[in-house]
Formats: structure tokens, C-alpha cells, sequence
């Protein structure tokens, strides 16, 4: 019993191996992410981290000469931005006291995934800007000036009046979008 103990201990599945080295275009796209969507100071912490895996927060500031108070909440803000994960670690000082410590590294699993999200809304955005882009008045009263879009041409289809006033309505070639929705995808 005891042999069947250690061996199963021992075993690892063949098809499972740990990554230990991140890809260099992953590096890239977080420094991309980084220098066109983030602050200076932010994207030197985000560039210390990527040099260093797992950075304890006072070194952090040391390293970049930056107020520990000031390097602390950008780490925070990283943080929320789910970019930074963090570990508080207990250590004990020559003289006996216990300290706690926050190291922080990047959780590259996450952020791939935080990525991916943050794009998805970024083409949500952009999707249903180009349906308001695209969708125009195509109708117009003559007397009282009300539109009608492509949805309330069947409140007026038979009569071609306005419910408004009672007017007639004639197709209106003003409103013309403002760009391809092509272009603007």
C-alpha cells in the first residue's frame, strides 16, 4: 500500500507540461496594450513585471524612483483592471517581527482573457454605432417637418400622411449616411 502511495505522488501525465516561458508576442501585445491605452507610469509598472515575473511592491518602487504611495495605487489600478494578480506573503525580519509583503505578477492566463473581452466590447461599440450611422430617416412631412425612419413607414404606408398632422409626406434625400458602414467596421 505504501508502494502504490509513492507512485501515484510521482506521476504526472505525459500530455501535461508547464509552461515556464511566456511567448515573445504576447509580451508585445500587452506592451501595445499598454503604451496606446494606458498612463506613462502605468505602463513602466506593467514593464517591470514583464521583466521581472514576481516583483514585491516597495523593490517596484525603488526600482522605477517613484513614491511608494503613488506605485501602490497604479498596482491597484492594474489590479482592477484585472491585468496584475497579487500575493501577500508573511516574513520575518532579523529582529523577530513579522512583515506582510505584496508581491504582484501578471496572470498571463487572465489577461489573454481580459484582452479578448475588453476587444469584444471594443467591436460591440463599434457594431452599434454603425447600426445608429446606418440607420436614416427616410420620410419627411412637408407641413410640420416630422421623419419617419424605415421602422414607421408601416404606421404611414397606405395614406403617405402624417399621424402627426396630416400632412404629406415626401422621401427625404438629406439624410444621407455619413459613412460606409464597411468603412466604419
Amino acid at each position: 500500500m505504501q508502494n502504490g502511495a509513492s507512485s501515484t505522488q510521482n506521476y504526472q501525465q505525459p500530455n501535461e507540461t508547464l509552461q515556464t516561458q511566456v511567448p515573445h508576442d504576447l509580451k508585445s501585445l500587452i506592451r501595445t496594450i499598454m503604451r496606446n491605452f494606458y498612463g506613462f507610469e502605468l505602463c513602466l509598472c506593467m514593464e517591470m513585471l514583464l521583466i521581472y515575473p514576481c516583483i514585491k511592491e516597495d523593490d517596484l518602487a525603488e526600482l522605477l524612483r517613484l513614491d511608494l504611495k503613488l506605485v501602490h495605487q497604479h498596482l491597484v489600478n492594474l489590479k482592477a483592471e484585472k491585468f496584475l494578480s497579487e500575493k501577500c506573503i508573511m516574513e520575518t525580519s532579523a529582529d523577530g517581527k513579522q512583515t506582510k509583503y505584496s508581491y504582484f505578477f501578471i496572470n498571463f492566463k487572465m489577461i489573454v482573457n481580459v484582452i479578448k473581452y475588453k476587444l469584444d466590447q471594443i467591436r460591440m461599440k463599434i457594431e452599434s454605432d454603425e447600426k445608429q450611422m446606418t440607420t436614416r430617416f427616410l420620410f419627411k412631412c412637408v407641413q410640420c417637418s416630422k421623419t419617419y425612419s424605415d421602422l414607421d413607414t408601416k404606421d404611414i404606408f397606405l395614406t403617405m400622411r402624417c399621424t402627426h398632422c396630416g400632412g404629406d409626406i415626401d422621401e427625404d434625400t438629406s439624410c444621407q449616411p455619413k459613412q460606409s458602414a464597411r468603412n466604419l467596421l
